[in-house]
């Protein structure tokens, strides 16, 4: 298995200045469903930069932050700073370790992350740190590949990343996710989202991605020149539509 911990060495600031947040509408459906009071407790599992957290904190939430990789975790911890901090609570662990006190947290949320976990111990420890009937989130910002540029991007990333299919979240099928959740209270939402991006906004967003060779391997510079086409054959005033899917999935979690 890919070791999914150290994957994103390296790409922490190019994921806190190039990644998308995530539609307000997503903390209100989560909170609704979840029945959530501000002040209860969260576990941002794989948290990595903070996006979700931020977000989470912002909203009233007790958030406890669990990222693996340091360089993701500290840039989180910088982010957090802008806010206060007694809502929230970095913690060193993984989806199968937490290091999270029995029966702790209210709901769980995994934003982009959950495809890197390993589901069996993953389920078992989220059974664990999770009070009885609490809920679980599970949030993507997948790329709207039904545009014609995203469909231009994915052919690129395709041509050079030999791996990619193996690496990229959509190979999670629905069927892995549904074990995680009591198929009656299960609920799928989508929703659009989208950021606006200039040529080094776009570079630093592929970048961002852990399945994009390093700036030191010649692949690399190949990805760079065909983006850079790509771009100037789609820009707008010197600016980009870059499309996603926001996905959510939540419910109880199975026992």
């Amino acid at each position: 298995m890919t070791n999914s911990k150290s994957r994103f060495d390296g790409r922490a600031g190019n994921y806190v200045n190039y990644r998308p947040s995530y539609p307000q509408e997503v903390i209100d459906m989560i909170t609704v469903a979840s029945s959530l009071e501000a002040g209860e407790k969260i576990a941002d599992i794989g948290s990595g930069t903070g996006i979700f957290s931020e977000l989470l904190v912002k909203a009233g939430f007790d958030v406890f932050s669990v990222e693996p990789n340091e360089q993701m975790r500290t840039a989180a911890e910088d982010l957090m700073q802008r806010h206060d901090n007694s809502r929230f609570h970095s913690v060193a662990g993984s989806a199968e370790q937490t290091t999270l006190d029995d029966h702790s947290v209210s709901v769980i949320t995994a934003a982009q992350a959950f495809h890197w976990f390993d589901p069996e111990p993953t389920k078992i420890e989220m059974q664990r740190i999770l009070r009885q009937n609490g809920w679980l989130a599970l949030i993507w910002n997948q790329r709207d590949t039904r545009t014609p540029f995203q469909q231009a991007y994915e052919a690129v990333l395709r041509r050079h990343v030999p791996d990619y299919d193996h690496l990229v979240h959509t190979r999670i099928n629905d069927g892995t996710i549904a074990e995680f959740f009591d198929e009656s209270t299960m609920q799928t939402q989508s929703l659009l989202n989208r950021q606006i991006l200039d040529l080094d906004g776009l570079l630093g967003r592929m970048s961002s991605s852990s399945y994009v060779p390093s700036p030191d391997l010649p692949a690399f510079d190949h990805i760079v020149d065909e983006m850079t086409v790509l771009f100037e054959q789609n820009q707008k005033n010197d600016k980009v539509a870059f499309d996603y899917e926001t996905q959510l999935f939540i419910g109880q979690l199975a026992r």
